[in-house]
């Protein structure tokens, strides 16, 4: 598999890009709505509470609709990592990876080597894809949802956990 095929393995489809979208943007007009609807009230000391709790929700889904299209608008990053070892090196060392990573389902196809990885019980799973050629070790991490489709809110947690990978390689390939 060369480079170019790579970075197309976890491309989001059409439709899957449009419905987050149309989500995000839902979510933006309706923070906008209540923040307009609720703004026009009064506030006294009986419905101070409830204004300031609607207030707060309207402006927690307008962050996170705005997250998610600033999040959406950037495709998922692939780095590389340049070494002095051959392609069989690398695949050997990225396997030392995913037995320390403790990952899940080790799918290994010539130069492309694939795994699941979940932390603990509370965190996202994620797809862990890795392309194995002389001198390079090339790195894809997307969050799995429980529908096997890829969601947008990890809030960082895949790019912490590349980093966390890349850095592992880097140390083990030294």
């Amino acid at each position: 598999m060369t480079i170019s095929e790579f970075s197309k393995i976890t491309e989001s489809k059409l439709y899957e890009k449009i419905v987050n979208y149309l989500t995000c943007i839902i979510v933006i007009f309706i923070s906008i709505f209540f923040l307009i609807k609720f703004s026009e009230l009064k506030i006294n000391q009986t419905n101070w509470q409830i204004l300031s709790f609607v207030w707060t929700f309207s402006l927690l889904l307008m962050v996170s609709g705005i997250y998610g299209i600033v999040f959406l608008a950037k495709p998922l990053k692939i780095s590389y990592l340049k070494n002095e070892l051959t392609e069989e090196k690398n695949i050997e060392l990225i396997k030392e990876i995913y037995n320390s990573l403790n990952g899940k389902d080790l799918q290994i196809d010539n130069n492309l080597i694939q795994f699941k990885y979940k932390k603990d019980f509370w965190s996202y799973r994620h797809g862990v894809y890795l392309l194995a050629e002389n001198n390079l070790i090339a790195i894809i991490v997307n969050i799995k949802n429980s529908n096997a489709r890829e969601g947008f809110a990890d809030f960082g947690q895949s790019s912490k956990l590349q980093k966390k990978i890349l850095n592992i390689l880097e140390q083990a390939s030294s």
